[in-house]
């Protein structure tokens, strides 16, 4: 019967979020997260299968919950240098129409002890919805005297065609890990662009493709995760939203973790979330998380927040 063949509709229930919610994991009863080969003889390699994606730190682009069919070419030229191309299907409709949704991505890291520098250009083509959508990453990490510093811009342009709409998205982070001891502190803030007037010929909300879970920056556990960000939708990630955040994480024991966190949010353009007059004020939000280690690869957690 249809169950038990090698059929199904693809990116329908694949779990990806967002502002584009596709992707492909199976659909009926049976899911696997991962299901490749890769050929690596040296400098030059090659992916091929079902696989975990993700973009850098998973601003715009995060399938790393369930998953894309994929193509990726990889080479490390040397031992601080990785580049790569990838191929991955979001969307395949019909065998017989151009009705398919896919990515094109061409991303480059260089990495040393103290410095780490990566850059990505992605082209996402939906043919049905006449969507061309080009995202360009550009990041670095730096370690100064036990301080990590960290910046990622994303800037997006393209078209969707049948609309008559161009994108002008943008997300822009800025943060720092603290090491005290065994413990970590971060701060960080980001703001993800919104769309100031719904009737005009640009699309300024930044555009993201992410996972059924916590997304950065923010990692909320209520706002985005949870309930509609000011994005729209739940799980749109920094879309529409300027964040600050104060996190610490650290161990208790060797079998016990903790981790809290306070995030000031404001929507980047003024809405209305619960039918109320349109506002940036979205207040605070105190998450904390509990972490038990039960045997080498089994954890058990409580998470709560307000």
């Amino acid at each position: 019967d249809s169950d038990t063949k090698d059929s199904w509709t693809w990116g329908d229930t694949s779990g990806a979020t967002g502002l584009y919610k596709e992707g492909n994991a199976r659909r009926h009863s049976l899911r696997v997260r991962q299901a490749w080969l890769q050929y690596d003889p040296g400098t030059v390699g090659i992916k091929v299968g079902h696989m975990p994606l993700a973009l850098g730190n998973k601003i715009f682009f995060n399938h790393k919950k369930f998953g894309d069919d994929a193509i990726v070419l990889f080479a490390d030229p040397n031992k601080n240098t990785h580049v790569a191309g990838v191929i991955a299907k979001f969307r395949e409709g019909s065998t017989g129409k151009s009705d398919d949704a896919d990515a094109y991505v061409v991303l480059a890291k260089y990495k040393t002890k103290t410095l780490k520098l990566g850059g990505d250009v992605t082209y996402f083509d939906d043919q049905p919805a006449a969507v061309h959508l080009w995202n360009i990453g550009l990041r670095a990490d730096a370690k100064l005297a036990g301080v990590t510093l960290r910046g990622d811009v994303e800037l997006q342009t393209g078209q969707q065609e049948d609309a008559d709409v161009d994108f002008r998205g943008y997300a822009v982070v800025l943060g720092a890990d603290f090491k005290l001891g065994k413990a970590k502190l971060t701060l960080e803030g980001g703001v993800g662009s919104g769309d100031d007037d719904a009737t005009d010929d640009k699309e300024e909300t930044f555009q993201t493709t992410l996972g059924a879970h916590p997304n950065a920056p923010m990692y909320t556990f209520i706002y985005d995760y949870r309930v509609n960000s000011a994005a729209g939708t739940k799980r749109a990630g920094i879309a529409n939203t300027t964040c600050a955040r104060l996190a610490a994480s650290g161990k208790a024991t060797k079998k016990i973790g903790l981790k809290g966190q306070i995030i000031w949010l404001k929507a980047t353009e003024d809405v209305s979330l619960r039918g109320g007059d349109k506002d940036d004020n979205l207040g605070f939000e105190v998450d904390g998380k509990v972490t038990y280690k039960l045997a080498k690869n089994l954890k058990y957690y409580v998470e709560g927040g307000y």
